[in-house]
Order: structure tokens, then C-alpha cells, then sequence
């Protein structure tokens, strides 16, 4: 078990603050590039400003909208609800109407920012939603002057500042509430732990409505005054392209692009490039190890969740490194292993992981049952199983909902996922539950494998047969092109079993 007191380490520290005093002392270094060029410190804390200007029109505490590409428009508008005591719903791009029109209805947004691209849409989303006003377009906001990006008198540990939608927990939709606090202890934490400074560049290619994003690949890098560089697309063409072009130092990234750019020969070279981090879940030691080979840097594994500011755990930057766990707890952070009882299970047993600390939303948005649901006792209750090592190693199994029974014993999708990841030729896995009535259960391996594999299904049952017990190893492999993913790019679990996990045969 791993434990730090919970209630200290709330910063003080005002992200914009920090941010801020690099445009006082070297407005014109370049802070963010993306798909429009180079923004300077100056021009993105100007824009802040004359953003938080006009959420000023709203009333306090006011939730606004923001439909937007990875830009350093997007960027500034979180830095202005901070600045503002405003609350930023940043909007999914890539979900249908009919959800953007149910987090609108959710979220009661006072007014929606959008920029040129997506004004059409805004403009018909916020007219279904009665009273709202017309979007503002970014655009046609000119930047203020950055001394003028001015903090509540009131701001503190406690102002919500951001309210990410995610179904995470759940499965419904719903806003999980961070406040200026929750955002500010996280990159303070990270800040201390990372080895980066004003030299380095951040590829980030993660969407900016993820919060993973928006701690790890913005406000952490321009907190330091660091440069980012945001990737249009998380395809690890566009990826490697920017890390080459920008001579970048860090990569932030999905487990997924980082799999496809270990595994594709094509890459760019990034001869800069030091670090990749990348969050939610581990990589196989095998595709990690392929990663590394590749670009001769270290990936440095986290672990989080929304509704606790994006990461809770984090392997170190240097030689103590456990590839294959998702590292220790924060030190601002308490987590620990239990049972359905909140009872902890004995070292390596696998049980719920559950966390405390100054991470930890305020709560989901107009929902206190549900909030009561996963926030009991102070500690957050994520719904993920995992096992520590003695040395304090976080090792992921899997989610509680998508467990296996077989004949009465626990098969974990993602223990043999993983495994299935290891043998090359496999870039990716997804395991199902199969009803079967003699055993209950049994799993079924759905599977993408590379073009050029040659690999059989006797193969891959072979592979797993030596890492896995009999009751654990997949009954059937189906190979598919594609798996589906969430708008968020993460596997759609629940599709696959939809699509596949009738029957064993198809």
C-alpha cells in the first residue's frame, strides 16, 4: 500500500499565474504550434484575456461552452475560465448532434465559443437550445493585452474551473467537476517529477476536450515554458511527422499510437525526442520494448481517470522504472487495493483501486447520487482491478464490469489482452465473454493482426498457452480489420461484445 497524506499539496499555485509570467518575461517565445503556425506567450495569454473579458458577461460560475480544434485558441480558453471563475465544457467534436445537444441540455451552457470551422454547427446546435445567444467565433476576438489577464480576488483551491464529459465510470454520459485545485496539484506534482524545461517541445496528440491533454500536454509543458506542438490527428503518420518537423523533446500520446509507431518502419526519425508518456493503461512489455527500440527513448506509463485530474499514478522518469505497471501513486495522492467491503486485500491480490487526494473531482455535475455512487468516504471508487507489488507498482487487470467467469473463476480481459499483444503480428486485442452452458463463460480473443503477419490461429493459441492457465485462454480467435473505438479513441469493449460476443463461431 501506498500512502501520503491527502488533505495537503492542494496548490496555492495559479496555473495561470505561472503562465502568465513567461509573457511578462518573454512574450514573444513561441508556446503553442498548430495547424494555423506559432502562437508566442504574449498573443496566447492576450487571447486569455479577451476571452475571460467576455465570459465576465455571464454570471459567476457560469458554465461555457467550447466547440474547437487542437489550437491555441482552445488552449486559451481554459486558461481564461481560470482566470474568470468560469467553468469550460469543452465539447466532442466527433460525437453526433444529438449527444452535443444532450451535454448542452446537461451542461445549461451560457454561452458557447466555437471557432470558423465548426461556426455552423454551433450556431445550430445553440438555436435548439432556446435562450443561449449566438456562439462567439474566436476569430473574430482580437487579443488584449497580457498584463490584462487579471484573477478573480477570490480565486482558490476549491472555483470550479473545467467539467469533462465522460462515461467512464458510469456508462451515462456525465460532467465530472474539477476545480482550480484539482487541475493545479496534478501539473504541480507532475511538474516536480518531470525533467522538463523552457528547451523542450511536447507533441501532443491527444484531443484537447481530454483531460489527459489538457494537464499532461498543455498546462504542464506551458507551466514550465515549454513549447507545444499539437497534432491535427492522433495517426501516428501525423505524429511522427510533427516530432520530426518540431524537433520535439516529449510525445503524449494513446497506448495505441505509440503500439502503431513502434511497429511501423516508416516512421520519421525524431533524434530530439527523450521521453513518451502516455496514460490510462499499460503497454505490453513487448510493444513497449518496440517503441523503445525504435527510438532509443523510455515510455513513461500513468494511470488516471477523469473524475481524478488525469493521473493518480505515474512510472519515474528514471532508472526505477516497472514497464508493464502504470508506476506508483503520486505523492499527493492516496491509493489503495479493496474489496467490495472497502476492505484492503492482501499485497498482490487483485481488488478495486480506489484514491484519495487533492486530485479528486468536486464532483459529476447536477448529480449527487451519482457522485454519492463513486465518491464514498472521501476516496473515489474508479471501477478498475488492479494488484500492487511490494515496491508500490500499480499493475492494471482490468475493468469490474467487464470480468469473465469461468466455471467460477475470474478471467481478467485485459491480463490476456496483453498477452495476446505480445506475440508479434497482433496490434491489437480485445477479449469477450462467450455465455456457454457448461462453463458459464469462456473467453473469445477478437484480434487485428499486421498485413504482412503470418501467423495461425494455432500460433496465437500456442503463444497463450504459455502464459496463461487453461481456463484463461481464449476459445476462439476471430480476426477483424478494425476494432471499434470510443469518440475518445479508447476500444469500445462493449461494441466488440455486441458484434462478436454472441457465439463462438463468428
Amino acid at each position: 500500500m501506498n500512502e501520503y497524506p491527502t488533505e495537503q499539496g492542494a496548490s496555492g499555485m495559479l496555473l495561470t499565474e505561472s503562465i502568465g509570467s513567461v509573457a511578462v518575461s518573454a512574450p514573444e517565445r513561441p508556446a503553442v504550434i498548430d495547424a494555423r503556425g506559432a502562437t508566442s506567450y504574449g498573443r496566447l495569454v492576450g487571447l486569455a484575456a479577451a476571452y475571460a473579458s467576455a465570459m465576465r458577461k455571464t454570471p459567476e460560475e457560469a458554465l461555457i461552452g467550447a466547440l474547437c480544434e487542437p489550437s491555441a485558441e482552445f488552449i486559451a480558453l481554459y486558461l481564461a475560465a481560470i482566470a474568470s471563475q468560469r467553468v469550460l465544457v469543452p465539447f466532442n467534436e466527433r460525437i453526433p448532434d444529438q449527444q452535443l445537444l444532450s451535454v448542452l441540455a446537461d451542461s445549461d451552457c451560457a454561452m458557447v465559443f466555437c471557432q470558423r470551422p465548426w461556426a455552423g454547427r454551433a450556431e445550430k446546435l445553440a438555436g435548439a437550445c432556446g435562450d443561449m445567444g449566438a456562439p462567439r467565433c474566436l476569430e473574430d476576438i482580437e487579443p488584449a493585452d497580457p498584463g490584462s489577464l487579471v484573477f478573480h480576488e477570490i480565486l482558490g483551491p476549491r472555483d470550479r474551473v473545467a467539467c469533462f464529459y465522460t462515461s467512464g465510470m458510469t456508462g451515462d454520459p456525465m460532467g465530472a467537476v474539477l476545480t482550480h485545485g484539482n487541475l493545479s496539484s496534478t501539473v504541480e506534482t507532475m511538474l516536480h517529477l518531470t525533467p522538463v524545461d523552457e528547451t523542450d517541445v511536447f507533441t501532443t496528440a491527444v484531443p484537447l476536450w481530454h483531460v489527459y491533454a489538457v494537464v499532461v500536454g498543455c498546462l504542464l509543458p506551458l507551466t514550465a515554458g515549454a513549447r507545444i506542438a499539437l497534432c491535427p490527428t492522433a495517426s501516428a503518420e501525423c505524429v511522427s511527422h510533427t516530432l520530426e518537423l518540431h524537433g520535439s523533446t516529449f510525445v503524449v500520446a494513446p497506448p495505441t499510437v505509440l503500439s502503431r509507431l513502434g511497429q511501423s518502419p516508416e516512421t520519421g526519425e525524431a533524434s530530439r525526442l527523450r521521453f513518451a508518456l502516455s496514460g490510462g493503461d499499460s503497454l505490453p512489455v513487448e510493444v513497449l520494448g518496440r517503441f523503445e527500440e525504435r527510438y532509443g527513448v523510455p515510455v513513461v506509463e500513468s494511470y488516471g481517470l477523469t473524475e481524478g485530474s488525469a493521473v493518480s499514478t505515474c512510472n519515474p522518469f528514471g532508472g526505477d522504472r516497472r514497464p508493464g505497471t502504470v508506476g506508483r501513486a503520486l505523492p499527493n495522492q492516496t491509493l489503495r487495493i479493496a474489496d467490495d467491503r472497502m476492505t484492503l486485500t492482501p499485497m498482490g491480490d487483485v481488488g478495486e483501486i480506489i484514491i484519495r487526494g487533492p486530485n479528486v473531482m468536486s464532483g459529476y455535475l447536477g448529480r449527487a447520487r451519482d457522485t454519492m455512487t463513486v465518491m464514498r468516504d472521501g476516496w473515489l471508487h474508479t471501477g478498475d482491478l488492479g494488484w500492487m507489488d511490494p515496491l508500490g507498482f500499480l499493475h492494471l487487470v482490468g475493468r469490474k464490469k467487464d470480468l469473465i467467469i469461468v466455471e467460477g473463476l475470474n478471467v481478467y480481459p485485459g491480463h490476456v489482452e496483453r498477452v495476446l499483444q505480445a506475440l508479434d503480428g497482433i496490434l491489437e486485442a480485445c477479449v469477450v465473454g462467450v455465455k456457454e452452458p457448461d462453463r458459464g463463460e469462456v473467453p473469445k480473443a477478437v484480434v487485428v493482426l499486421d498485413d504482412e503477419a503470418q501467423v495461425s490461429d494455432e500460433d496465437i493459441l500456442e503463444h497463450c498457452r504459455g502464459y496463461l492457465a487453461e481456463y484463461e485462454t481464449p476459445q476462439a480467435i476471430l480476426r477483424v480489420p478494425r476494432l471499434p473505438k470510443t469518440t475518445a479513441g479508447h476500444l469500445s469493449r462493449a461494441t466488440v461484445a455486441h458484434l462478436y460476443g454472441r457465439s463462438l463461431a463468428d
